[in-house]
């Protein structure tokens, strides 16, 4: 077993990204940290403005929603564009933005902004499940199409 060691302040480092992005932005690494102790396995992280009092998640809990939204996810798997597939918003549109949910906007935006399938699940603050139903439902819809 290590011996206790304290997290030192460490400089933030930002992530070098390999796509085109049409807007600017910056991405870092937040600080983390594992180690087990004879009684508990501990995840450190840096998560800016968040109190320590606020956090209250068991193991289990992450655990049993990662198996829930997988076994979701892989009810419609099937139906899903490649990871690499790229998403256009279609042009024109028919249908009116204003029949989409913010949720849905937030989506399509980064679809237009990143385009691969598999950046807008990584970039999407919704998980990797609904926001592929989401992109379902776009590409259903007439909102986006992918080639």
């Amino acid at each position: 077993m290590a011996a206790k060691q304290e997290l030192q302040v460490q400089q933030k480092r930002e992530i070098e990204t390999k796509e085109e992005a049409t807007l600017p932005t910056r991405t870092y690494v937040p600080t983390t940290d594992i180690f087990e102790t004879q009684d508990a396995l501990n995840v450190v992280l840096e998560m800016p403005g968040v109190e320590k009092t606020n956090i209250d998640v068991t193991v289990q809990e992450v655990l049993m929603e990662s198996l829930r939204q997988l076994d979701e996810l892989n009810s419609f798997r099937e139906q899903l564009p490649p990871l690499t597939a790229q998403l256009y918003i279609e042009t024109p549109l028919v249908r009116p933005l204003r029949d989409l949910t913010p949720s849905d906007l937030d989506v399509l935006q980064l679809a237009h902004n990143f385009g691969k399938f598999g950046t807008v699940l990584d970039r999407s603050e919704s998980s990797d499940c609904d926001t592929a139903r989401t992109v379902l439902k776009l590409i259903d819809n007439h909102y986006l199409r992918v080639e």
